[in-house]
């Protein structure tokens, strides 16, 4: 029987007695006494501590496991407490733990199995683990000499593993350093680096923000590699802390009590020595957001952003979002100073029984286009820093496709460069007033009765504002609702979802409010709804308008970023004649579908005729 078999047996059979959290640990803990009993001479353990000696005291093998477990903790200093708590082992019936224990002693391990087998054991933790092709990438992107390596949010140890494997391929002297705040985690991580064979490593428990293990008398220990894969969006408790941190390391941007991610990135960063460099998984909104910005735009002017790699969706286990690699570099060679690799590698990937992950191949593509500096159409570019926009760091602001897919035109290339030279460019923010709408709780609304009527996604449609359908509704909120109110010729354009809506808000009795989905845009005297609705829906304002979208699974529009959308402006008059020839070719159209439609409605009412089964059918209302 395979260990793998014996183990799922195992599992099965405890399945009613340990949680999922036993359970992990117990596993971890007897694959650790396997791999120690075959290497007992490298360990000087006594045969006390091997599982032969367990299986003879049949009658109370729980207890004489746990004192083998205490034991081996006083022998291998890596080991101490790392058993413990051990009244699991004490929830485990002792007729199947004696039966596992025997067999797990009658298989025979190879030195080369350890490492699918701890694949094995630890593959189901997926809120610890990073995936084993996103640590095996960050590790080339690194691009490891002989030295140091920290990870300050280690889990179970995966990027350990990885830049051990790297290490050992190429000869390398390579010392492990890491640190992980939760007890249990921290277990796991020590056991699974064991049964590894990860030998020049040390694992620290802690806090790494409030309470970093590695230091040198009063400042933190300077590392040639960090790898972090951190956290997203951690509350910080005992953020006041912070404020006055004694290792100085959160000078680049404020540190958020929301938000831990700019306090890890600072403390990865205060972590790296003066020709060090550092790779962090991030999510898009530290790129993007305006919480970061001051951070962003205060490493960017100190030259320590090298590159920002798009990583595909769904690559991590226990979240389908999109992640990405920022690489910081302390000692930026003199060719990439002052500028940024973009990398978009968001379509290298291979599904895998239902998971995405990055082969062989996507992490050889990636990391060489990373450290040859080649840039590659639609794939890698460099962009100098003046024209980073706001800090933005996303890859899609700056690695966007030429083309667009359009449902009147198909394919439709857009030339930027002919675009940004247009004559008489102005920003939408200068020609309109940009409103968002209201974000409304259901209990907030009572429709039914009331003198509003909210415009959401469904009352929007080929461009109409389906007025006379919307229902009335009472908002019950004590603030003014005047500056969610639309008026008749406003342009309302949706703010969320890939399908972009635009219509003008036509002529109304009712007081209209704008729901949260959308933006509202109140041109001034000198400008025509019409012409900017026209300009808006047009292939290359359909363009402009994807290429600020964000978010990943939801696709979002930022109001600032929207106010800064260029549009050709031309004169009140020949606007006004632009805007009324569009207005005309929309009403021909629709006109042109709805008596299409009739004649089609018509014929087949004649084909059912025909067919003698007009007679069993009832219509309720013929639109």
């Amino acid at each position: 029987m395979s260990i793998e078999n014996i183990f799922w047996n195992f599992n099965d059979l405890n399945r009613n007695n340990l949680s999922s959290s036993e359970m992990r640990k117990v596993n971890a803990s007897l694959s650790a006494l396997k791999y120690l009993c075959s290497k007992k001479e490298k360990f000087n353990l006594p045969s006390s501590c091997c599982i032969e000696h367990i299986k003879k005291s049949q009658n109370h093998v729980n207890d004489v496991l746990i004192s083998t477990l205490q034991s081996i903790e006083e022998h291998v200093d890596f080991l101490r407490s790392v058993f413990a708590p051990y009244d699991m082992f004490k929830k485990i019936n002792s007729n199947v733990l004696l039966k596992f224990l025997f067999e797990l002693d009658s298989v025979q391990i190879k030195d080369e199995e350890w490492p699918s087998i701890s694949n094995f054991l630890f593959d189901y933790n997926e809120d610890f683990r990073t995936s084993n092709s996103i640590n095996n990438l960050g590790i080339q992107i690194l691009n490891l000499n002989s030295g140091e390596l920290y990870d300050g949010a280690l889990g179970i140890g995966g990027s350990h593993l990885a830049a051990n494997q790297f290490a050992r391929s190429e000869g390398l002297n390579l010392h492990l350093y890491g640190q992980e705040i939760n007890q249990e985690i921290w277990s796991l991580a020590k056991l699974n680096l064991l049964i590894n064979g990860v030998e020049n490593v040390e694992v620290a428990l802690g806090d790494t923000l409030l309470d970093p293990q590695f230091i040198n008398e009063d400042t933190l220990k300077k590392f040639d590699y960090v790898y972090m894969h951190y956290p997203f969006g951690i509350k910080l408790n005992r953020h006041e802390f912070l404020e006055y941190d004694p290792y100085n390391r959160f000078i680049y941007g404020p540190v958020q009590k929301s938000s831990g991610d700019a306090a890890f990135i600072q403390h990865a960063l205060a972590s790296v020595n003066n020709q060090g460099r550092a790779v962090l998984v991030v999510s898009n909104g530290v790129l993007f957001r305006a919480t970061e910005q001051t951070l962003r735009r205060n490493l960017l002017s100190s030259d320590l952003i090298e590159a920002v790699i798009a990583l595909p969706e769904n690559l991590l286990g226990y979240t389908a979002i999109q992640t990405n690699l920022l690489v910081l570099n302390k000692n930026k060679p003199l060719e990439r100073k002052n500028k940024v690799l973009f990398l978009n590698a968001i379509n290298e990937f291979r599904e895998e029984r239902k998971k995405r992950v990055l082969t062989y191949e996507n992490i050889k593509k990636i990391s060489d286009v990373y450290l040859k500096g080649n840039e590659v159409k639609k794939f890698s570019k460099f962009v100098n820093y003046s024209q980073i926009d706001n800090a933005n760091l996303l890859c899609s602001r700056y690695l966007e496709d030429d083309e667009i897919i359009t449902e009147d035109f198909g394919k439709v290339t857009v030339n930027r460069h002919k675009l940004e030279n247009l004559p008489n460019l102005r920003p939408l923010g200068n020609i309109a007033k940009v409103y968002r709408g209201i974000n409304l709780m259901p209990k907030q609304i009572e429709e039914g009765k009331g003198s509003y009527k909210i415009i959401k996604l469904s009352d929007v449609e080929n461009g109409i504002v389906f007025v006379d359908e919307i229902i009335p509704s009472n908002i019950k909120i004590q603030k003014s609702l005047d500056a969610y109110t639309v008026e008749e010729g406003d342009i309302i354009i949706s703010s969320r979802g890939a399908n972009i809506k635009i219509a003008i808000v036509p002529n109304h009795t009712e007081t209209l409010i704008l729901s949260q989905n959308f933006f509202g845009i109140r041109v001034d005297k000198e400008t025509d709804s019409h012409y900017l609705k026209a300009f808006l829906e047009s292939p290359v304002g359909q363009f402009l308008l994807t290429g600020i979208q964000s978010g990943t699974s939801i696709k979002n529009i930022n109001a600032k970023d929207l106010k800064e959308i260029k549009i050709p402006f031309h004169t009140k008059e020949d606007q006004k004649r632009i805007g009324d020839e569009y207005r005309k070719s929309e009403y021909n159209y629709l006109e042109t579908l709805k008596k299409a439609k009739k004649e089609k409605l018509e014929a087949l009412l004649k084909i059912y005729q025909d067919i003698e089964i007009n007679q069993i059918m009832e219509f309720d209302k013929m639109k």
